[in-house]
């Protein structure tokens, strides 16, 4: 993602979003209780991703619009990951494919949809951005069943 004061912190939090990724990935590696990796997901989202998710919608995609094809996507994967984060009737499944799905979204955002935002704002909008863009910091759970 080409660097811009606005989202810079953007990139910072995308960079936690693969850190859960990874989490997931060593869960799996190390035969880690299903509903362990759950209850993280579900902490990781409430306490960090659906923040994250909703300046992006309320801030970030308005600059190219609602019908913007990127937006679209990245709108759609946002509601797809939400569900995955919470759906436990196939944790072994969900899990699976949260964690590939987040991955496979970070990108996307990162190398498209980011540049077409910084292509097509103003520099009223990205200082807009900025101002109002808390990095999130990502809250430490207890549980550390990667390690």
């Amino acid at each position: 993602m080409e660097e811009h004061p606005a989202i810079e912190s953007f990139r910072y939090e995308h960079q936690h979003g693969l850190h859960f990724c990874w989490t997931i990935q060593k869960g799996f590696q190390k035969g880690t209780d299903l509903k362990r990796m759950q209850a993280y997901a579900e902490f990781f989202y409430i306490n960090y991703l659906e923040d994250h998710f909703q300046f992006e919608e309320e801030m970030v995609f308005p600059i190219l619009g609602n019908e913007n094809e990127l937006v679209k996507k990245a709108k759609r994967e946002h509601r797809r990951i939400k569900r995955l984060f919470f759906d436990r009737d196939n944790l072994l499944k969900s899990l699976s494919l949260l964690e590939e799905e987040l991955y496979s979204l970070i990108r996307f955002e990162e190398h498209e949809l980011y540049k077409a935002v910084l292509d097509h704002a103003s520099d009223e909008q990205l200082e807009s951005i900025e101002n109002s863009h808390q990095t999130l910091k990502e809250e430490d759970y207890p549980d550390h069943f990667w390690e």
